[in-house]
């Protein structure tokens, strides 16, 4: 990886500056290679004051993206480093005082119950977890088994489907393949697709992978059946649901 810089004084003296470092370590001396430029100074020139990042935030957040820009990183890997780094800078909202709150029994989670559904534990002691529910709308939030990641998490599940139904489709069942959002210090994995209920009425259905932002520790699984909402209606906000999940107790 190689970066030049180019500056020009006052009175027309042209200077180059330029950094050369393996891609496997770029991220790692950032800092220092930042220190070192910030440091060149030129005799008998007044000194100008260093540039602020403040399009793209902090120095730690700038040395990240331009990691990321340079492919010293997966995309995956970018993304959740970025989320991690932003949940340190700003925890993001917290509850507001009117939320109800669902505690798991066992202390694994807690999730926020919008208003006008009904929190159900499910098992003795709610040990398969809750549903939540709001007329023909309900997700499940369950304790997964061991996964390695939350979209093996997701596609396990559907391949599920597929067998039971004696289906020829392959995971994921969505158009637009998995979707993954990280923040809030968690990791969400999750795909949409259209199916029918029980009753044949059509239902809009997700499936969800959710665990920790390192992509440490135990998984929760999600699966919600939303009936198909008229033009106009406000949609179940299932994401902001999902996003407001915490692993352990609070």
């Amino acid at each position: 990886m190689a970066e030049n810089f180019a500056t020009v004084t006052p009175d027309y003296l042209l200077i180059g500056f330029t950094i050369i470092s393996p891609l496997s370590r770029y991220y790692e001396i950032l800092p220092q290679l930042d220190a070192i430029r910030s440091s060149l100074r030129l005799t008998n020139h007044p000194t100008s004051a260093s540039p602020k990042h403040s399009s793209l935030g902090s120095d730690a957040m700038t040395d990240l993206r331009k990691a990321c820009l340079v492919g010293a990183f997966t995309q995956e890997d970018c993304a959740r480093r970025i989320g991690i780094l932003l949940g340190k800078e700003d925890p993001g909202p917290t509850s507001s005082s009117t939320a109800t709150i669902y505690r798991d029994a066992t202390g694994r989670f807690t999730v926020e119950v919008p208003t006008g559904w009904q929190a159900i534990a499910e098992g003795d002691n709610g040990i398969r977890g809750v549903q939540l529910r709001s007329g023909s709308n309900w997700f499940n939030l369950m304790p997964a088994s061991a996964a390695t990641t939350s979209s093996n998490l997701v596609l396990n599940y559907e391949q599920k489907i597929v067998t039971h139904s004696h289906s020829t489709r392959t995971p994921p069942l969505g158009r637009t393949g998995l979707i993954q959002l990280f923040g809030h210090n968690l990791e969400i994995t999750y795909d949409n697709f259209s199916g029918s209920s029980s009753q044949g009425d059509p239902v809009d259905t997700y499936i969800a992978g959710i665990g920790d932002i390192s992509g440490a520790g135990p998984h929760l699984h999600l699966v919600a059946s939303l009936a198909k909402q008229p033009a106009g209606a406000t949609p179940v906000p299932i994401v902001a649901i999902a996003q407001s999940i915490h692993l352990g107790a609070r």
